[in-house]
């Protein structure tokens, strides 16, 4: 009894460990204003999804190229770099146009050609040096349902007095996710001068396809014969 009350115990131990969400982590990211995440296994390569431009929060025209416009600006936002905010050194961002709004959501709709499976992102912000732009929270919904939510600053704060650097990567992985319509939410921070998030890159990390199960080996096939010849054999010699 003591050793099936011990059983029970450990396995709901770990089922309780197994169910726990991971949580995010952010980091210091030094590549920016280059070219940013690579698209290798980007389930959100500007190539591979469609951004619904009406219902998506709109963005600043800082094109800097004769005939940019602000839809294929938006792409900066899923690894494109044609258009530059600036004309050097290159700098490939989306500045959402919600400047003196503290605390606004900023929405990004988009969709991808056929379903995905996501099993995490990867998401670079910078601020201005004056600690501008910056974001307090992130949320990415997948068909409707929330599935990661990432508390950035504190309102008030900037990402270099909280993580020492003017440009940050958010990272988040969960259980596996397949969609094909997908929402962005960047939430301002509280400052009262240019409160417009400025969003660098949203990298999407597709799931790894499941392993084929193992074929079965001769001797599990064979195993159910055998042992039915044993009992035939045991039999006829009763």
């Amino acid at each position: 009894m003591k050793k099936l009350k011990l059983y029970r115990l450990v396995f709901g131990l770990v089922g309780l460990c197994t169910g726990l969400a991971q949580a995010a982590s952010i980091t210091t990211y030094t590549g920016f204003p280059q070219p940013i995440l690579n698209s290798a296994n980007d389930a959100f390569y500007y190539t591979t999804v469609n951004i619904n431009y009406g219902t998506s929060t709109s963005i600043r025209n800082t094109c800097q190229t004769a005939g940019c416009t602000t839809n294929n600006q938006y792409q900066n936002l899923f690894g494109n770099t044609e258009q530059s905010e600036v004309s050097a050194p290159p700098a490939y961002t989306v500045i959402f146009s919600t400047d003196n709004s503290p605390g606004s959501a900023n929405d990004v709709f988009f969709a991808n050609t056929g379903s995905v499976t996501l099993s995490g992102y990867n998401l670079v912000l910078a601020e201005d040096t004056n600690g501008s732009r910056s974001a307090t929270q992130f949320e990415l919904f997948a068909n409707g349902t929330l599935i990661s939510n990432v508390s950035i600053l504190s309102a008030g704060s900037t990402y270099s007095a909280t993580y020492g650097n003017h440009e940050i990567q958010v990272s988040d992985s969960f259980a596996p996710v397949t969609a094909t319509s997908w929402e962005a939410v960047f939430v301002n921070n509280s400052d009262s001068s240019f409160t417009g998030v400025r969003a660098v890159d949203l990298q999407g990390l597709a799931a790894a396809a499941a392993s084929p199960a193992p074929e079965p080996t001769p001797l599990a096939l064979t195993a159910p014969f055998l042992l039915a010849a044993m009992v035939v054999r045991k039999r006829l010699a009763a």
